[in-house]
């Protein structure tokens, strides 16, 4: 892809900062797949240091995390790492596992993150713990 193909495919989020939409458009599935699974609608993809916040080595859950909330509201700004350490701390009886410490940045995983779509977005989610399955194939409509 040419910079200017790129450049063309980068959205303003921010007066901050671009960030790349859609950075899976473009590529080409293998010929061996047999099936293919990809996201429908816009998003933005926030990467490591993308607005300008250190967060390489440990932010890698909360860039995931913003790039899914630019697909559930494309026209509004994700929140920022800060912001979303706010959320979590605010909901210290829902999210018992979460690490309260302020003197280092915390992690975040799957629940954490669940609880701040439901709070931003009221995306209700259901997570399940399943020790034993089978796997089945589901399909759609």
């Amino acid at each position: 892809m040419t910079d200017s193909a790129r450049i063309s495919r980068t959205m303003n989020c921010s007066p901050k900062y671009l960030l790349i939409k859609n950075v899976h458009d473009g590529i080409v599935a293998p010929t061996e797949a047999t099936d293919i699974v990809h996201v429908r609608g816009d998003y933005r993809y926030h990467h490591y240091l993308c607005d300008h916040f250190q967060d390489v080595g440990w932010g890698c859950g909360y860039r995931v995390l913003q790039t899914l909330c630019s697909w559930i509201d494309s026209e509004s700004a994700p929140p920022s790492i800060p912001e979303m350490v706010g959320i979590l701390n605010g909901m210290e009886s829902e999210a018992e596992t979460w690490n309260r410490d302020n003197s280092r940045t915390p992690w975040i995983g799957s629940y954490e993150g669940f609880l701040i779509l439901d709070h931003v977005y009221d995306v209700r989610v259901l997570y399940l713990c399943v020790r034993h399955f089978k796997i089945s194939r589901i399909e759609g409509p």
